[in-house]
C-alpha cells in the first residue's frame, strides 16, 4: 500500500517466487502419510529457507517478531509474519523536519511512499495547512531546489526482514554450488 509504513506493529501475509517458478524448493508426494493425501518432500535448498525462516525472531529480536504460519511450496513460500510494537515504529510514528528552525512533528503515515521510505510531499501537494518541509536552494543559492523528497535508511521493516531472509538463502546455495534463484 502507498503510504503504508511496513516497519509498523502489524501482521503481513507474504508470498515469495522463486526465478522463472523453478521448483527449487522440493516436490509435491502423493499418498506421503496417512493424515495427508499430498505433502512436500523438502530439497535441500527447501530445509534451508525453511531454517532461514525459523532464525528470522532470534536475528532480530529489537524488532518484536513473531513467525505465525508459513508453508514451503515447490515453487514459493507463503508466510505470515507479525511485526510487534518495538522503539523502531515507535520512534517512526512521527518524523521530524526542520522547518525554519522550528522542530516540527509530521505523522509519518501521511504523504509516504512505503516501499521506498520517500516522502511524497511536493509542491503541487501542499495547501495552507499543510506543514512543510524546508525547500533549499541549488548550490548557486538562485532556483529552489524542488526535491524535498526525504529518504530513510530502509532497515527495521518488512523489506529488511524479506531481504535478509532471500539473501542468506542465495549465499548457501551459492556457497554449496546449489541452482537456485528468486
Amino acid at each position: 500500500m502507498q503510504k503504508w509504513d511496513y516497519g509498523s506493529n502489524a501482521a503481513y501475509f507474504i508470498t515469495i517466487c522463486t526465478q522463472d517458478r523453478e521448483h527449487y524448493f522440493g516436490k509435491i508426494l502423493d499418498n506421503c502419510r496417512k493424515d495427508a493425501m499430498r505433502c512436500i518432500f523438502l530439497s535441500q535448498i527447501g530445509k534451508i529457507a525453511e531454517q532461514e525462516w525459523l532464525k528470522t525472531p532470534g536475528i532480530r529480536p529489537d524488532m518484536n517478531i513473531v513467525l505465525d504460519e508459513f508453508v514451503i511450496m515447490p515453487n514459493h513460500f507463503h508466510g505470515i509474519i507479525i511485526i510487534g510494537e518495538n522503539k523502531y515504529n515507535m520512534e517512526n510514528r512521527h518524523r521530524y523536519l526542520i522547518n525554519k528552525n522550528v522542530l516540527v512533528g509530521v505523522d509519518v503515515d501521511v504523504d509516504r511512499d512505503a516501499m521506498h521510505g520517500v516522502s511524497t510531499i511536493t509542491p503541487n501537494t501542499i495547501t495552507p495547512n499543510t506543514i512543510t518541509p524546508d525547500i533549499t536552494t541549488t548550490p548557486d543559492k538562485t532556483q529552489p531546489n524542488n526535491s524535498i523528497n526525504q529518504f530513510r535508511p530502509q532497515s527495521k521493516n518488512l523489506g529488511s526482514i524479506i531481504r535478509g531472509f532471500k539473501s542468506s538463502v542465495t549465499v548457501y546455495a551459492r556457497k554449496h554450488n546449489i541452482d537456485f534463484g528468486w
